[in-house]
């Protein structure tokens, strides 16, 4: 350390000579050293660690609950004619529905005697329309010998009315209804008993609403 010093200081050089077997060496000045200062490492500044995520633990999917179609309800008029027994009529609903009934033909056979088309309409259930009405049924019924000897081709319903309701009931104009039998709540049948005792079907009559009509 002191020779680095005064080497330092004296600013010159010194040579040295040496014998080392027969031959002389230059030593050349040894270059002053300082002493140096470490080499800084820069700093890095520690990241800080990662905000860790919770676990959150993957629930199980939802078991699926099998579809199942929800049947519509059952019609209430289907389900009452299904578990209706005529046999279990109260005398006091008889007498009623009869009663309605005979002053129901009674309108019937004065419509039909008058040749009252529109008024006629009125009265028939939708089932009897779209039945007779039909130009299948009027075409096959326009066959009859009857019709196809006057030459009568039934071409609407309105000739079906003229040609046949009003002929064929004109001889039932003055028959009364004797009896009926029920077939559902709203539904029944109209007969009559003639001089022989005969029970003879007149309609079948369905009721809709407080109004009573011609179905068959």
């Amino acid at each position: 350390m002191k020779m680095r010093t005064v080497a330092a200081l004296a600013g010159c050089f010194l040579i040295f000579s040496c014998q080392t077997e027969g031959e002389y060496v230059s030593v050349l000045p040894v270059e002053p050293v300082f002493d140096r200062p470490a080499e800084e490492t820069p700093f890095t500044p520690v990241s800080a660690p990662a905000e860790e995520t919770p676990f959150t633990p993957v629930s199980a999917p939802a078991e699926e609950t099998p579809f199942i179609p929800v049947s519509a309800p059952a019609d209430p008029a289907l389900v009452e004619e299904e578990s209706f027994n005529p046999q279990q009529v109260s005398q006091e609903l008889f007498d009623t529905t009869l009663l309605e009934v005979q002053r129901f033909i009674i309108r019937v056979n004065s419509i039909i005697r008058a040749g009252r088309y529109d008024d006629w309409v009125k009265i028939l259930s939708q089932e009897y329309i779209e039945t007779y009405s039909s130009p299948d049924y009027l075409k096959k019924a326009s066959e009859d010998p009857l019709f196809k000897s006057k030459k009568i081709v039934l071409t609407n319903f309105r000739d079906f009315f003229r040609y046949n309701v009003v002929p064929s009931r004109a001889d039932i104009d003055t028959v009364e209804v004797d009896d009926i039998e029920f077939i559902t709540p709203v539904r029944v049948k109209a007969f009559t008993v003639n001089a022989k005792g005969q029970r003879l079907r007149l309609y079948e009559l369905e009721k809709d609403g407080n109004d009573w009509r011609i179905n068959k």
